[in-house]
C-alpha cells in the first residue's frame, strides 16, 4: 500500500493568520452585501486591522463615504509584540495601505498615529486625515455612581482612600512601577490610611501577585480580577484617586500611539487623576490643572503624588472639576462622532 502523510487543514488554518482573516473579510462582504444592499447605509464605518478590504470594496460598490478608525498598523504591532507571525506581510501592506488611501476619512485616534502616517504616506493624506481620540459614555461614567456595595464586597474599610487602577494587566500599563510605589508608601505613617483596588488581569498578575505577597501588602491591596465592563463603573467608583502609570516598552523605534480609554472614564467619574507624563495622556491632561502627571517608570514621583493628594483634599477636588468639564466639552462618544461626520461633510463625501 501507499502511505501518505495529512496535514490537517486546521493546522494550516492556524499557522497563517491571513488565511484566517481573509475568510473573515469575504465573510464579512458578502453578508454585507446581502443584508444591506437593499437598504443601503449613508456611511461605512470600519476600524483598521488585518487584511480587512470590506469596507472599500462596499464604499466603491455602493459610493458612499468610508471613514477608517486606525488605531495602529498591524505591521508594526507584528514587529513590535509577535502577536502573530504573518506569512504574507506583503499582502498585509498592501492591504493596509489601501485602506488608508482611498478612504473617505482616515481616524487616527493619536497624535503618534497621526505623525507616523504623515511620515510614511506623505502630505497627500492631510486634507482627510485628522486626530480623533477615544471617549466615554458619560451617561454611564459619571460622578453619580455608587461604589459602596463594590468597597463592602471587598471589605475595604470605610476609612480608607482607595487608589484604583482598572486595564489589562499588561508590564506596558505599568503596574510593576505601582507596586514598587505601593512599597514605598508602606514605610510612611500614612501608609494605614491608604487601600489600593487593582481591577484587571494578564500576563503580569501572577507577578505581582508574589511580589504583594513577599512585602506583605496584600491587607492594603484587592485584585477582584477581571469584571465585566457593565460594572466597571462601580469599582471606579468604589476609588477616592485613579491612576494611570503606563510606560513605554523598550522596543525601537516606538512611540507611545495609544489612546487609553481608562483616562476619559477617569476623568467621567469625577475622581483626581494621577498618570505618566506620556503620549496622548500629557497632550489631554495638564498637570496641576486637571490631574496630576509623573515622569513614567518613576515609582518615587508616583507615590509623592499619592501623598499629596491623601494629603490635600481641596487639589484633588479642583483637579476632579477640570477634569470632568473637559471630558464633557471635549471627549465624548457623542463629540467623537461629531467630528467625524464634520470630518465627512469637509470631504464632500468624496470616495
Amino acid at each position: 500500500g501507499v502511505s501518505e502523510t495529512v496535514i490537517p487543514f486546521t493546522r494550516a488554518y492556524s499557522d497563517f493568520p491571513e488565511i484566517q482573516e481573509m475568510a473573515h473579510n469575504l465573510k464579512l462582504l458578502v453578508r454585507s452585501w446581502l443584508e444591506l444592499n437593499r437598504n443601503r447605509p449613508d456611511l461605512l464605518y470600519q476600524r483598521q486591522g488585518g487584511v480587512n478590504f470590506s469596507g472599500v470594496a462596499l464604499s466603491r460598490i455602493w459610493k458612499i463615504p468610508l471613514v477608517i478608525e486606525y488605531n495602529s498598523s498591524d505591521i508594526k504591532r507584528a514587529a513590535y509584540w509577535g502577536e502573530r507571525n504573518y506569512r504574507f506581510p506583503g499582502l498585509l501592506r498592501r492591504v493596509e495601505r489601501t485602506n488608508v488611501t482611498r478612504c473617505t476619512v482616515l481616524s487616527a485616534v493619536s497624535q503618534a498615529l497621526h505623525d507616523e502616517i504623515m511620515d510614511e504616506m506623505g502630505s497627500s493624506l492631510s486634507s482627510r486625515l485628522i486626530v480623533n481620540p477615544n471617549g466615554v459614555d458619560t451617561a454611564k461614567f459619571s460622578p453619580d455612581v455608587d461604589g459602596t456595595k463594590v468597597r463592602r464586597q471587598l471589605m475595604i474599610p470605610e476609612d480608607r482612600v482607595v487608589v484604583g487602577f482598572s486595564g489589562t494587566f499588561m508590564p506596558y500599563q505599568g503596574l510593576q512601577v505601582l507596586v514598587e510605589a505601593i512599597q514605598k508608601l508602606a514605610t510612611k505613617r500614612e501608609f494605614s490610611r491608604l487601600h489600593f483596588l487593582l481591577v484587571g488581569d494578564g500576563a503580569s498578575r501572577k507577578d505581582l501577585e508574589k511580589q504583594l505577597s513577599s512585602s506583605n501588602l496584600r491587607d492594603h491591596v484587592s485584585l477582584p480580577g477581571a469584571v465585566p465592563f457593565e460594572v466597571t463603573d462601580r469599582y471606579l467608583a468604589a476609588c477616592d484617586v485613579l491612576v494611570s502609570p503606563h510606560v513605554l516598552p523598550d522596543r525601537s523605534g516606538l512611540k507611545f500611539y495609544w489612546s487609553p480609554i481608562k483616562i476619559f472614564e477617569y476623568m467621567a467619574m469625577g475622581r483626581p487623576i494621577i498618570a505618566s507624563r506620556l503620549g496622548q495622556m500629557e497632550e489631554i491632561l495638564e498637570d496641576g490643572e486637571d490631574a496630576l502627571l509623573v515622569e513614567s517608570g518613576n515609582a518615587d514621583a508616583l507615590a509623592n503624588s499619592i501623598l499629596q493628594l491623601l494629603n490635600d483634599v481641596a487639589l484633588g477636588e479642583e483637579l476632579s472639576r477640570n477634569a470632568l468639564k473637559k471630558v464633557a466639552a471635549h471627549y465624548t462618544w457623542e463629540r467623537n462622532i461629531e467630528r467625524i461626520l464634520e470630518a465627512v461633510d469637509d470631504s464632500k463625501g468624496s470616495v
